[in-house]
Order: structure tokens, then C-alpha cells, then sequence
């Protein structure tokens, strides 16, 4: 029986630093630098000693700033969250904090191996996390961007890992772009998902980010075949979607029924939310294929990416994704 119980325990601790990575998040992060570094390399072979260390760094860097973002906000999540980690004692906060550090300082010298663009922009990368968890993530309009930022030079840093010294024209630009955009419009829905509230021209902001944004992507198509089609047609289609539904909570001249719905939200945006991050892996997806002349190249990558989303949803279940 005591061999049972501490196996518990120790069952119950991983599962807390699980819960604190946003584990089924962690599953979105290598998208960007993949798919930055495809746009790069101009749709050629993928040499995954280059891509890996600036992969492993991304990850790295993201799973730190959960750490640090949670650790920051311990005092407020005692009344507001107290499920959560940090607040219910089952992790200790500085053991967060230290692997905060610890995350960060590898994913320093994993950009290091992967050279000095790499790191120039990994430097930037964690100094922006950093930055946003400590001090700007309450500002209403830079909080948010700083957030998109993060995930735009998540996107960049694959791209440095092209030895080719050309990683950053137009189409790479334009992603990062398109990415921070959208992460920030979803930043902005997240920030006030635990409470009742009227939600307003953001529910359509994800979507018309992307929208505006392939627009000028468009022209770079190198070929409308099936599957680019298709992606397409989700990319899109997912916002639209999210808009629609949540355009049903708005508010009304019914006094009480407006009442309900501001209540009704708190139960029902967190779960899009989710489902707002994993797009991020459908987005990668679309620039992948849509700069891929020769399709049979992209397929380990295509079968890759949807697994993940696939994974992402089913933990999900089990892990919470904000």
C-alpha cells in the first residue's frame, strides 16, 4: 500500500509539470520554426541537423515561458485559479522558476550550435517571452502583440538555420507576419476567457488577420492542386466558423437574456481557444504546401504536422490548452 501511494504521488507531480507546460500546446511550437525554415530553404530537402537544434530551442523557449508566466502570476491565480499548479502546492513555485531558467539556457545553446543568426534571433526571442510574462502581458495593445511577436520569431528562427544567407525574403517575412497577427488576435479572445463578458469585433479578428494576410501570400502559390486547396479552404473556413458561433453570444435588448450570455461565454470560449492554438499547426501546413512545386517532398512533413494536430486535440482532453 505505501508502494501504491508513492507511486500516486509521483504520478500526480509529473502530471502537475505536464499541466504547467500546456502540454498539448507544446505539440504547436516546432509548426513555425518548420515551416520558417521551409520557406527559407526555398521548398528543397530538409537537413534535420540544421533544423533540429533551432526546433529543440523553440520548444524550449515556449515551455520556459509557461513556467515563467505561471510563476509571475501565482498570487492572482490563489484567487482565481487555484487549481492550477503553482497555487495548489503541487509544484513549488521557485522549482518553476528555476527550470525557467534552466529551459531558456539550453534553448540558448541549442541556437548557439545552430549559429549566429540563430541565436542573434533565439536572443530576441526569449528576451520578448521574458518580457511579456514579467512585465507587458496586462497592456492591453502590447501585451498582445508582444505575445504574436513571440511566435512570428519562433517562425524566423527556423529560417536563420538556412546556411544559405538569404533565409529572410518576402515569403518569410510575410508569414512571421501573418502569425504574429493571429496569435495576438487569439491572445486578445484568451485574456478574458475566464470571465463574463460581450464579446465584440474580436471574435472576427483571427479570421480576418488571415484573410488579409493570404491575400498578399496568394501570389506565391507555386501550385493549386488538391491538398494546397484544401488547406486553404480550412484556414479560412476554421475563423469564419469561430466568428459565427461566438457571434451568438453577443449581446442584446433583452436585458436577461444578455445576462445569460455573458455567462454562458466563460464556459464556452476557453474550449475554442484550443482550438485556435492547434490552427497554428494548420497555418504552417498551408505555407508548406503552398510553396511546395513537388508535393512528394512535403508528405513526411504534411503527415507530421496533422499528427500533431491530431495529438494536440486528444490531450486536450486531458490537459487544459490556456
Amino acid at each position: 500500500m505505501a508502494g501504491e501511494g508513492a507511486f500516486q504521488r509521483q504520478r500526480g507531480r509529473v502530471f502537475a509539470w505536464l499541466e504547467l507546460f500546456r502540454l498539448p500546446n507544446v505539440l504547436t511550437v516546432p509548426a513555425e520554426p518548420l515551416a520558417g525554415y521551409w520557406l527559407a530553404a526555398q521548398a528543397g530537402m530538409i537537413d534535420w541537423v540544421l533544423l533540429a537544434p533551432v526546433v529543440g530551442a523553440a520548444v524550449c523557449f515556449y515551455i520556459a515561458g509557461l513556467t515563467w508566466n505561471d510563476y509571475f502570476d501565482r498570487h492572482t491565480d490563489r484567487h482565481d485559479h487555484p487549481q492550477r499548479p503553482l497555487p495548489s502546492r503541487r509544484i513549488v513555485p521557485y522549482q518553476a522558476l528555476v527550470s525557467g531558467w534552466l529551459l531558456a539556457a539550453l534553448g540558448l545553446y541549442l541556437c548557439y550550435r545552430a549559429g549566429p543568426a540563430s541565436l542573434a534571433i533565439g536572443l530576441c526571442l526569449i528576451g520578448a517571452i521574458y518580457c511579456y510574462d514579467r512585465y507587458l502581458k496586462a497592456l492591453p495593445v502590447i501585451g498582445v502583440l508582444n505575445m504574436g511577436a513571440c511566435r512570428g520569431l519562433s517562425l524566423l528562427l527556423g529560417a536563420s538555420a538556412v546556411p544559405v544567407m538569404q533565409p529572410f525574403h518576402g515569403a518569410v517575412g510575410l508569414a512571421a507576419l501573418m502569425v504574429m497577427v493571429y496569435i495576438s488576435a487569439v491572445t486578445q479572445l484568451a485574456r478574458r476567457e475566464s470571465m463574463p463578458h460581450n464579446p465584440g469585433f474580436e471574435i472576427w479578428a483571427p479570421g480576418i488577420g488571415l484573410f488579409l494576410g493570404l491575400l498578399f501570400f496568394a501570389p506565391r502559390v507555386q501550385l493549386w492542386d488538391p491538398v494546397t486547396v484544401t488547406v486553404w479552404i480550412l484556414a479560412l473556413g476554421f475563423p469564419l466558423l469561430f466568428g459565427m458561433r461566438m457571434q451568438g453570444f453577443t449581446v442584446s435588448a433583452n436585458l436577461p437574456k444578455t445576462l445569460q450570455k455573458r455567462e454562458a461565454i466563460v464556459t464556452e470560449l476557453p474550449k475554442w481557444i484550443g482550438w485556435l492554438i492547434a490552427h497554428t499547426l494548420l497555418l504552417s501546413l498551408l505555407f508548406i504546401t503552398s510553396t511546395t512545386p513537388d508535393m512528394t517532398l512535403a508528405h513526411p512533413v504534411v503527415i507530421g504536422l496533422v499528427a500533431c494536430w491530431g495529438l494536440n486535440r486528444l490531450l486536450s482532453l486531458f490537459f487544459a490548452p490556456s
